[in-house]
């Protein structure tokens, strides 16, 4: 698999007392985006995210580049300020791929194969549909592909 660039980076934490009723919310203001979703023991997670090209001025400030991009939806910004942070801020960056994600008997779905925009989730979404086609006797490459937003995907000879 050829390597391919890492277009962005993302940092998350846990937040304890950050109401959020059971719903995942995903925010994309500008060149930034954030997530946020309930977990386990009364934790939500808030992940957010900024270009590559911003990740050296980042560094400087992680926390502040963290905030400012929850501070673009001041309404949700609101509910962190009444939260409370329970851990350490954990970053990482994730190189771009896509797997050739069939062969003969298997196939793989969603991000197992690719790798979408984290904060937006479309990796499940795709995994959904993905298992839907091949549970749905999808088996050939042709048949598998037919959708047409997959135009431009690599696809077997014959």
């Amino acid at each position: 698999m050829p390597a391919a660039p890492k277009l962005q980076c993302a940092y998350y934490a846990y937040w304890a007392d950050l109401p959020m009723d059971g719903r995942y919310e995903a925010y994309m203001v500008g060149d930034r985006a954030f997530a946020a979703w309930p977990t386990n023991d009364g934790l939500t997670v808030v992940i957010g995210a900024l270009p590559m090209r911003d990740f050296a001025a980042n560094r400087a400030d992680i926390e502040g580049g963290y905030l400012a991009t929850i501070a673009r939806v001041p309404a949700f910004a609101e509910r962190t300020a009444s939260a409370t942070r329970t851990g350490r801020l954990v970053g990482t960056a994730v190189p771009n791929y896509f797997r050739v994600p069939y062969g003969p008997g298997w196939a793989l779905v969603g991000d197992a194969g690719y790798l979408k925009d984290f904060i937006t989730g479309h990796g499940i979404q795709d995994a959904m549909d993905g298992f839907a086609r091949v549970n749905a006797g999808l088996t050939t490459p042709g048949e598998f592909f037919s959708d047409p937003r997959l135009t431009g995907v690599p696809r077997p000879a014959g």
